[in-house]
């Protein structure tokens, strides 16, 4: 190293705390690879290319990983694989005070690694993750005094619960392949599962209806009292009015809230006319749209160019576009 590289501009010599001179070690990599010849577990060591080890490029590292000096990340190539994954990263931090949550902090800085890899990749739907290898470097007095087993973390009742969840498939409930009619039987929470499936698909009031069917249902069986029963239906309609795809024109949401009403217990009227507002300014917002999707249609009639229709009217090229097809299929059908 040359006096010039020791030496900061200032010529004094520079201040080297332990993670300073940890990163300062391991970003030469003949050291890093002696490091880890002689301290990598050998069911690893067996199986990569120790002489292909080198620093991760940088989009393998989040920028928060990238700011902490005691932290080293590097990727090495696997033996006998020519996949595009063929290679495994392995993270080593040097720490000087123990800490009992080490490992799920080494679990979080694996997934970290992991989902900034996937991220950079294209298309990122279909990424797979490379394996990443955590090291813990650990300089303090006296031996390490916890254990590293991510297992030891919990109960020895939750560790056999911990082990299936990791070693299997993650729980998943799949609404869209569970039928409306299966759902209806999961009491409490069937409407909200109703309602998440439906409500970019399903007409306002017949979603409305099915759900107070099953709120109904609920009352009557005393899974729910009268507060409950308030509570999800204020709930549901908040919901659906915010999110339901069609909105209702004002005649008909009255219709709708008073059919609903009718079939729940007394003291809902109040939910209903607090929403029928929220409907009047969406219908309000939609009459503007179809005014200013009116004006456009026109201006492409008259053949204007699609840019100067875009910058009068603010619509985006993809409503543009459906409003070309419609003036289109207009035209063939007549």
């Amino acid at each position: 190293m040359s006096k010039k590289d020791s030496l900061e501009n200032n010529g004094s010599i520079p201040k080297m705390n332990a993670d300073l001179f940890f990163k300062r070690c391991m970003s030469d990599i003949s050291v890093a690879r002696d490091f880890l010849a002689f301290n990598l577990p050998e069911k690893v060591k067996s199986r990569i290319e120790l002489d292909s080890l080198a620093l991760a490029p940088q989009e393998y590292i989040s920028a928060a990983l990238r700011k902490k000096t005691a932290d080293m990340v590097y990727t090495v190539k696997l033996k006998n694989s020519d996949d595009e994954l063929g290679f495994l990263i392995i993270h080593v931090e040097q720490q000087t005070k123990p800490q009992r949550l080490m490992p799920l902090r080494m679990l979080e800085f694996m997934t970290t690694i992991m989902r900034q890899f996937a991220e950079n990749q294209s298309p990122k739907d279909s990424a797979l993750i490379p394996v990443v290898i955590p090291i813990i470097l650990s300089n303090h007095n006296g031996r390490y005094p916890y254990s590293t087993r991510f297992l030891d973390l919990f109960t020895e009742s939750g560790q056999a619960l911990v082990s299936t969840l990791l070693n299997g498939d993650l729980p998943l409930v799949d609404l869209a392949s569970i039928s409306n009619d299966a759902l209806k039987n999961h009491l409490r929470a069937a409407i909200m599962e109703i309602a998440l499936k439906n409500v970019k698909n399903s007409e306002f009031s017949s979603l409305l209806m099915a759900c107070v069917d099953i709120l109904k249902l609920l009352i009557r069986s005393d899974d729910v009292d009268e507060e409950q029963a308030r509570n999800f239906l204020q709930n549901l309609v908040y919901y659906l009015s915010q999110n339901v795809k069609d909105v209702p024109e004002s005649e008909q949401v009255d219709d709708i809230f008073a059919t609903a009403q009718s079939e729940l217990p007394p003291g809902t009227g109040d939910i209903f006319m607090t929403v029928r507002e929220q409907f009047e300014q969406r219908g309000e917002q939609r009459g503007e749209q179809r005014a200013v999707q009116q004006v456009a249609v026109n201006m492409l009639e008259k053949g204007i160019p699609d840019e100067d229709v875009q910058a009068y009217t603010g619509l985006n090229k993809s409503v543009l576009q459906s409003l070309k097809d419609k003036i289109r299929d207009a035209g063939v059908k007549h």
